[in-house]
């Protein structure tokens, strides 16, 4: 505005020095034209000094607000870079699921496939087990029936032998049925055997040393049982010839009970067998479900990072956003603020254009005014200062308009 009022100045200045020319055609006041001069030098030295550095720190404003302009596509690129990743990890993770479920899915069925296989173990031991009961069944049947026949047989002479076979007998039946009572508990123990299995061997150890001391057991009577029939064959033979089918029912008597020896050491061998493959199989099933349970662990391990992972993205998502919105608002209102100066100053300078302009025309009317009264000393000397001022105006009008255009080419 100073600049401004300034030229202003200098065109009344002027105005008044062409109407004393006008009205001295000779002559004229040097001072005042050492006054224009000093003042167009001052308004120079104001636009030089002030307009000049408000545009290059105008331009040094453009060239941050660019370069903040190109740090926050570099923030957008970065941040569409890192949800690319983040959506690569995420399919990877997706492919991934279906083949950890289909391993689990595998595991399950492996792990059906064996609670029925030991089902199935299950009932053929129980049908091992029918069977023995069965057959020690007939064996006290049929023992008992020989001891009817023997007792008709050697009712006289050999009555006290009878006694004494019959109670040897009566111990026997209850050895017989001491057995019995033995496999009952057998049967009991492959009950605890299905519910141990079930819970996944949780007493399947215990029942097999069960088993084991039972066998003994049984195999111990036995012994003893066939021990005793082979002493009572020793003193029926004593009797004498007549007692041949006595002796021939002994001898039955000792062959099945070592036939059923043969037969309980074969099941009981059978039985060890399938106890061993069980207990395989069940160890099978307990490292398929550590296993299972291991993926599931390392599966939801891996979610809970992934959910992580987005909740971090998320929010660094959420912060680059206000921060370009921040920065967006901050830098528009420094364009603004810049605009709003540059339009300030092109207005500026374009009045002072218009008053150089006014200036070199009324200098150009004082010329005509002084070549059209003669070229005498006092004008030629006024003529060369309007020559030397006009020279001086185009200079700073070319000067301004450089400075104008480049104004409006840096908005």
């Amino acid at each position: 505005m100073k600049s401004v009022t300034a030229s202003c100045i200098v065109c009344a200045c002027l105005g008044l020095l062409a109407s004393e020319a006008s009205a001295q055609l000779f002559g004229g006041d040097n001072n005042k034209w050492e006054r224009i001069l000093l003042e167009i030098k001052k308004l120079n030295t104001r636009i030089v000094e002030k307009v000049i550095p408000q545009i290059d720190r105008i331009n040094s404003d453009i060239k941050k607000i660019k370069i903040e302009i190109s740090r926050v596509k570099t923030e957008v690129r970065n941040v569409r870079s890192g949800n690319n990743n983040l959506s690569e990890q995420i399919d990877t993770l997706s492919n991934m699921i279906p083949g950890i479920q289909s391993s689990m899915e595998q595991s399950q069925v492996r792990a059906m496939q064996q609670i029925q296989a030991l089902g199935k173990r299950l009932e053929q031991l129980d049908a091992i087990k029918q069977e023995v009961a069965t057959q020690l069944g007939s064996l006290k049947d049929s023992m008992a029936k020989d001891m009817e026949q023997i007792a008709e047989l050697n009712q006289g002479a050999f009555q006290g032998l009878i006694k004494s076979n019959e109670k040897h007998l009566r111990n026997q039946n209850a050895r017989v049925d001491k057995s019995i009572a033995i496999m009952t508990e057998m049967a009991k123990g492959g009950a605890n055997t299905s519910e141990a299995l079930a819970v996944l061997q949780a007493g399947l150890v215990e029942n097999s040393k069960a088993r084991s001391e039972q066998n003994k057991k049984i195999i111990d009577i036995l012994s003893k049982s066939l021990k005793e029939q082979q002493a009572a064959a020793i003193e029926i033979d004593a009797l004498g010839g007549n007692q041949a089918k006595s002796d021939e029912n002994v001898r039955y008597a000792r062959e099945t009970m070592v036939a059923l020896k043969g037969i309980l050491d074969k099941r009981l061998a059978e039985i060890d067998k399938t106890q061993q493959a069980l207990q395989a199989q069940n160890d099978q099933a307990m490292q398929d479900a550590d296993l299972i349970k291991q993926n599931l662990q390392i599966t939801d391990q891996k979610i809970n990072k992934l959910a992580e992972g987005l909740q971090a993205i998320h929010n660094q998502g959420i912060d680059t956003t206000k921060s370009m919105l921040t920065n967006a608002s901050e830098v528009n209102q420094k364009i603004d603020e810049n605009r709003a100066e540059v339009k300030l100053t092109s207005e500026k300078i374009t009045k002072l254009i218009e008053i150089l302009k006014a200036i070199a025309e009324k200098q150009g009317k004082l010329e005509q005014l002084l070549a059209s009264q003669g070229g005498k000393g006092g004008n030629k000397q006024l003529m060369d200062v309007l020559a030397d001022l006009k020279r001086k105006a185009n200079v700073n009008i070319s000067r301004n308009d450089r400075i104008l255009k480049k104004l409006k080419g840096s908005r």
